[in-house]
């Protein structure tokens, strides 16, 4: 019985000396990789600036606070209308490991962060300079809106959380107007793992977000948005993103420098959307080439602008666009990041050449299902287009049209396609859209039976077929518009 006593006594000495000891060695350590990070994550953005301030060192545990500035043409003008930078404030206390004690019991990590989220006093005062007597806060603005929980793990993983508290009422009130927020439920979730594979996953969720600044209005009921996603070599990230919602709602009424009183108003339900980036390597050991699936569901939609309503009551898209260059995909991202810094003629040259690159390498856009269902029907179209690979080179339309092929099927209730083109344009566009349908009903394109309307549109080497019948003339007639314009 002495020796078990004993040999416990030693255990829980050992394991004291550990966190104890392990936990100022971390210390020593962590305050490298604290400053490493902000760095890292400072040089990753042009838009957010961070710095580490009020750092101090303890045995067990730190203290510190992390700014972010908002920076940027956005941050610029801020600073030019308010005079003082927009800025949050992380003043968190970190944990050091190995052990950390969580309410499920300990955990193995380097360290863990805990901390509220708030406005920066030099931004509160700001605010306050800039509203003037006029506005009235009704909630302190040096009140945290979030919680931050961050645990960093020892090869570098990270899983955050932010909790954003829950809110409704009156957020500030001028003299003509109030803006009125409700916040319930919402929270967000950042994980990273590093070492031999980067992954980021990130999730944000919440049972409402709503706002009104009369005359706009909008809320979000049941949402998420996420996102899963890993480095390739390349530098492209690979993955998916998600968003979900059960309603989202958005009213206005345009200003006096437009149609004072016409109105706005876009409610749809169910909605789900999925979009994707694969990469795959060629069956003959070629180059990777890259890969975009585009999913999306939604249940009752409608949109109202003035005397103009527009309804659906579902509607389903899945498509894949394949064989893309990775040279392609990140020829895209570059040039999506460099926009504001370039010239109209500039992105015109970059845009030619991006587009040169990614019809030469022969691409295929798969539909699987386009679907629009309204009050009198359905509006559907499914099928494929593709391209032959080219030579490396300028683009040369004449081969583009020899190595097209295509194949699509439309199928479309009149009444449906009419009143939506009559929304969308008018009434004229309306009739002269039935007037060229008559025109090719009677030349066999389309296909009429009880209102319903179906038309197969197919081409290859060189052959263009409407419902299974010749149509040359109208090709060359297309071929020689698109070279002139």
């Amino acid at each position: 019985m002495k020796g078990l006593v004993w040999g416990i006594a030693v255990v829980v000495a050992l394991l004291a000396f550990g966190t104890v000891g392990g936990g100022y060695l971390i210390g020593g350590t962590l305050d490298e990789r604290i400053e490493q990070a902000i760095q890292e994550a400072d040089a990753e953005t042009d838009s957010l600036v961070l710095t580490l301030q009020e750092h101090e060192r303890g045995t067990l545990s730190s203290s510190a606070t992390v700014r972010v500035y908002l920076a940027g043409d956005i941050g610029s003008e801020y600073r030019d209308q308010v005079g003082k930078p927009f800025a949050f404030e992380l003043p968190v206390e970190i944990e050091h490991g190995p052990l950390i004690w969580e309410a499920a019991g300990p955990r193995f990590a380097l360290a863990q962060i805990k901390g509220p989220l708030r406005l920066s006093d030099e931004t509160i005062a700001g605010i306050e300079q800039a509203s003037g007597e006029e506005v009235q806060w009704e909630v302190p603005l040096d009140g945290s809106p979030a919680d931050l929980t961050a645990l960093i793990g020892f090869d570098g993983e990270i899983d955050a959380r932010i909790d954003l508290h829950d809110f409704a009422g009156t957020l500030l009130r001028g003299d003509h107007e109030d803006l009125e927020l409700e916040l319930g439920g919402v929270e967000g979730v950042y994980r990273a793992s590093y070492g031999g594979s980067e992954r980021v996953e990130s999730f944000i969720a919440g049972d409402v977000f709503a706002y009104e600044l009369y005359p706009d209005s909008g809320k979000l009921l049941d949402f998420s948005l996420g996102a899963d996603m890993h480095a390739h070599d390349s530098g492209l990230w690979p993955g998916r993103l998600q968003a979900s919602f059960a309603r989202l709602e958005l009213a206005a009424e345009q200003s006096a420098e437009h149609l004072r009183g016409e109105e706005f108003e876009l409610a749809i339900d169910d909605f789900t959307f999925l979009y994707g980036l694969n990469i795959h390597s060629a069956e003959d050991g070629g180059d990777e080439y890259g890969e975009l699936i585009i999913e999306s569901r939604t249940g009752q939609s409608s949109l109202r602008e003035g005397d103009e309503h527009f309804r659906l009551q579902a509607g389903n898209l899945d498509g894949v666009f394949s064989n893309i260059t990775l040279e392609s995909l990140i020829a895209a991202q570059q040039l999506a990041q460099q926009l504001e810094q370039m010239s109209d003629y500039q992105i015109d040259r970059e845009m030619q050449a991006l587009a040169t690159d990614f019809l030469n390498a022969g691409p295929r856009l798969q539909i699987n299902e386009f679907t629009l269902y309204g009050d009198r029907g359905k509006v559907g179209l499914d099928g494929f287009i593709e391209l032959a690979e080219q030579q490396a080179g300028g683009l040369d339309p004449f081969a583009l049209i020899a190595g097209l092929q295509t194949e699509f099927q439309l199928v479309a209730h009149k009444d449906e396609l009419l009143s939506a083109i009559e929304v969308i344009d008018g009434d004229a566009a309306a009739e002269q859209f039935r007037m060229a349908l008559d025109e090719a009903a009677q030349m066999g394109y389309v296909d009429e039976e009880d209102d319903n309307l179906s038309t197969k549109v197919a081409f290859a080497d060189g052959q263009l077929k409407i419902n299974g019948e010749s149509a040359d003339e109208l090709l060359e007639a297309l071929i020689m518009e698109a070279l002139v314009n």
